[in-house]
């Protein structure tokens, strides 16, 4: 299974990209950061892979800007997550 987590330094800017994408009918959930991520204030919100481009776009249209944006994949009890911008 694969998505998109994408993270921000303070709750307030992940909690509004949140509210912003499913406002666009993008799904989108508050989500605990992973630990190996190494990054943001510990929540971050996760979308679906293929909506990345939208998401990207609402987040520039809404001015959060500052996001790190990570790709993860999971294999049964692993995961994997890499840094993709």
């Amino acid at each position: 299974m694969s998505y998109i987590i994408i993270s921000f330094t303070n709750r307030e800017k992940t909690l509004k990209l949140k509210k912003f994408l499913t406002e666009q009918k993008i799904f989108a959930e508050i989500i605990n950061t992973p630990p190996d991520a190494h990054i943001g204030c510990g929540l971050s919100v996760k979308i679906n892979s293929r909506d990345k481009f939208k998401a990207m776009q609402v987040s520039a249209r809404r001015g959060l800007g500052n996001y790190i944006m990570f790709a993860v994949d999971t294999y049964g009890f692993s995961r994997k997550i890499v840094r993709i911008n």
